[in-house]
């Protein structure tokens, strides 16, 4: 659709632009716009931590009249975003449990879920609940502005909407979100090992479990280092550390991407498998074990050995967080007994320690 079309679109559809603009004028609002993001984006980027972000902000397009859905599709795209779009509030819950948008713009008045159920179940839907939610609706009495914010909405804006406008606000409360989840994200993060921490461990943990009871599958390994003290005492815990950054890069060349891996504390690690039955335990703990264990050559020339053992659990319907650390920890504590560890041939032998 050209830009004159999609202009006319906008207007006649929802009510979205106040006038009708010329195809110059559309033109030049959108490249305004594009550059002003660009501008942002370049400031943010230099100024920001690298992080697991998509490249593409994701934007959810909730309307049920499909003209004026296609055409706020259409202006979101054209802006760079990644864009999903659903007919009502209903359509839109069932796309959020595969597809996780960066922000959601919704209409208020729609059949099969309308703007107001849509809020109150996305601020209970994992992995949603800190998504920007922009809400847009022709009619704008206060109450339904107080009743939309007060129910976890971020902003409300009435039709016809002005596009510029429209964009503006897009953006800010992207870069809001961007910024909160930068600060989840260090409060989350081991500074040792650059693995996740205890809390970022726990978090990643209750979500596959959600998602477990909607009827995925995980499995949990529990991980620990074998004399770690000893080596502590022998060599100092500047070589302690050493070893745990050597272990955590191990851990991560190993796992998959889907894979979540935290430092649980001391010499511990837990690392959480996505979609791993219990069949498939045996070879993700060699696998494991064989990117781990290794003997390295101190700077004096002393060979010091690493060592693991490794506990897993498959996740069982019913159980509790608790209960499957427990299980794995308790998996653990017999590997360890029964010295499997300390049998395993050295896998590799380096002078600097690196994977």
């Amino acid at each position: 659709m050209r830009l004159e079309a999609f202009a006319h679109n906008l207007q006649s559809q929802g009510g979205w632009l106040p006038k009708m603009p010329g195809t110059r004028e559309m033109k030049e609002a959108m490249h305004r716009s594009r550059r002003v993001t660009r501008a942002i984006d370049g400031m943010q980027h230099a100024s920001r931590p690298s992080m697991d972000v998509p490249q593409k902000d994701r934007v959810l397009v909730v309307e049920d009249d499909s003209s004026a859905r296609q055409a706020m599709a259409m202006l979101l795209e054209y802006e760079g975003f990644e864009v999903q779009s659903a007919a009502g509030g209903n359509a839109a819950i069932e796309l959020v449990q595969h597809w996780i948008p960066d922000l959601v713009v919704s209409d208020l008045q729609m059949p099969g879920g309308d703007g107001f159920a849509l809020v109150s179940a996305l601020r209970s839907a994992e992995g949603c609940k800190d998504v920007p939610i922009l809400l847009v609706s022709a009619r704008d009495e206060i109450d339904r502005r107080i009743n939309g914010l007060d129910l976890g909405a971020d902003d409300f804006m009435s039709k016809p909407v002005e596009p510029e406008e429209f964009l503006a606000r897009v953006r800010a409360h992207l870069r809001s979100s961007h910024r909160r989840k930068q600060l989840q994200h260090s409060c989350t993060i081991d500074e040792s090992t650059n693995l996740l921490n205890r809390r970022g461990t726990t978090e990643a943990l209750m979500v596959e479990i959600e998602r477990a009871k909607r009827g995925g599958c995980f499995s949990l390994l529990f991980l620990d280092l074998d004399n770690f003290k000893q080596i502590n005492d022998s060599h100092g815990h500047a070589v302690g550390d050493r070893i745990l950054r050597i272990v955590a890069q191990s851990i991560e060349s190993a796992r998959r991407s889907v894979d979540r891996a935290g430092r649980w504390g001391g010499d511990e690690f837990v690392i959480v498998l996505y979609d791993c039955t219990p069949q498939g335990l045996p070879a993700t703990v060699r696998r494991f074990r064989d990117a781990i264990e290794r003997d390295i050559i101190l700077d004096d020339g002393t060979q010091v050995q690493i060592r693991c053992s490794i506990g897993a659990a498959p996740y069982v319907a019913g159980t509790s967080m608790e209960e499957l650390l427990a299980e794995a920890d308790k998996n653990m504590y017999s590997n360890k007994a029964s010295r499997r560890a300390a049998v395993s041939p050295p896998l590799h032998s380096t002078s600097d320690g690196s994977p």
